[in-house]
């Protein structure tokens, strides 16, 4: 897995466990969102992170890497109001603030103080 640089952080990040959807290409991966920050999110996927085999080659994508523009839903508690955002894929890899493994997603376009609510 790409790690990339898990130690970055630029704000104050918040614990949570919300639920979250993020799609790319034609795959999606369901997962919690751990943390979160003015300027992104760790994502902790609750289904694979591997694509359908290639007929061809017989090789297992990785669904997110490192680079990868995906579309991020985010709902912050059951039945409030779902967030729609773009997100970059920073890194994929452990997480060294929770010991897990999960993506780091940078928010695009989205700066807002009221980030949560």
């Amino acid at each position: 897995m790409d790690s990339g640089s898990t130690n970055r952080r630029s704000g104050a990040r918040y614990g949570i466990g919300w639920h979250g959807e993020c799609e790319v290409g034609d795959g999606f991966v369901m997962g919690r969102v751990r943390d979160i920050g003015r300027n992104g999110v760790f994502f902790q996927p609750v289904t694979e992170l591997l694509g359908s085999p290639s007929w061809e080659t017989g090789e297992v994508p990785l669904l997110l890497r490192r680079g990868d523009k995906v579309s991020f839903l985010y709902e912050t508690a059951p039945g409030k109001t779902e967030v729609s955002v773009f997100a970059t894929v920073k890194w994929v890899g452990k997480s060294h603030h929770h010991g897990e493994s999960g993506v780091g997603l940078e928010f695009v376009g989205r700066r807002e103080k009221n980030w949560v609510d």
